[in-house]
């Protein structure tokens, strides 16, 4: 995914001050990207996308500076926080967080999945 113009960290806030903090790579800025995580995705379900802002913090000019940074970011003091919708700590890749949420969930795919 390096091949991507952009990368990023970026941060999703609720109305009432809920947050999820997140990276995203792109070639298009305007690519109408609004967040992945479980929580952040049932938010806007449930509240409305107009109840949420998204602000860029930070860019990063590969996607392995970028995830190394969100680990320094969304790290255990953050998911501690009761406004942090974010449910793993980062650092990891999308890969790597899929095997760890469905792990935490009691459901194991094989490698080839």
């Amino acid at each position: 995914m390096n091949s991507k113009k952009y990368h990023y960290i970026y941060k999703i806030t609720r109305f009432d001050g809920a947050y999820y903090i997140g990276l995203h790579s792109t070639n298009d800025l305007n690519d109408g990207y609004f967040g992945s995580g479980t929580r952040i995705r049932r938010s806007v379900k449930c509240h409305g996308r107009d109840a949420h802002t998204l602000l860029i913090l930070e860019f990063y000019p590969t996607r392995e500076s970028l995830v190394l940074r969100e680990g320094e970011i969304v790290n255990q003091a953050l998911l501690d926080d009761p406004l942090c919708m974010n449910i793993l700590p980062g650092g990891t890749d999308n890969l790597n967080r899929s095997a760890i949420v469905n792990a935490q969930r009691g459901r194991f795919v094989s490698e080839e999945t």
